[in-house]
């Protein structure tokens, strides 16, 4: 087994985990009418959204990425929230590098996060459940809605009008 197929299959052991004993309680979220759009067409591999629909408070906790994240500057809250996400366990610390804040040519602020034993579209992937978990359960509170999209330089993630692709636009 490769390195990248180890990272996969304990990114999925994480994002699949479950409480023994569900709480039965309802998230409800301000952020409802928000969205969290992705670049990679199709559908997200069989198992791997079960946390993110099913659980998401579940999902945050497995990550470490509990809290609320806020910040004066949405993309430092973005970035905070991505950190977390990204930093919590050992298998997401090998999928994933370090973050930054990037502007686009129009001045709109996105965070960039590199991608380390994982390629660029699953990626993508994990970190768009990341985004719907945290609008579910409101430990993000965005402008608007959420795009997450794969780059060559690893994936961008940036609010957005509908989760529509708007960088450099």
């Amino acid at each position: 087994m490769n390195a990248e197929q180890f990272i996969r299959e304990q990114v999925r052991r994480i994002l699949l985990e479950r409480e023994e004993e569900p709480s039965g309680e309802e998230e409800t979220s301000s952020s409802s009418r928000l969205i969290v759009k992705g670049s990679i067409p199709g559908a997200i591999p069989k198992g791997f959204k079960a946390l993110a629909d099913s659980d998401p408070k579940e999902l945050m906790k497995n990550l470490k990425a509990t809290g609320s994240y806020t910040h004066s500057d949405p993309a430092e809250a973005l970035k905070k929230l991505l950190d977390a996400g990204v930093k919590g366990t050992g298998e997401m610390k090998s999928a994933f590098k370090g973050s930054k804040i990037i502007t686009d040519k129009n001045g709109k602020k996105g965070v960039l996060v590199g991608v380390g034993e994982i390629d660029n579209k699953n990626g993508t992937r994990y970190l768009k459940m990341l985004m719907q978990a945290a609008l579910k359960v409101g430990t993000l509170k965005p402008p608007d809605s959420v795009r997450v999209q794969h780059t060559s330089a690893g994936v961008l993630v940036y609010f957005s009008k509908n989760g529509n692709n708007t960088w450099d636009k």
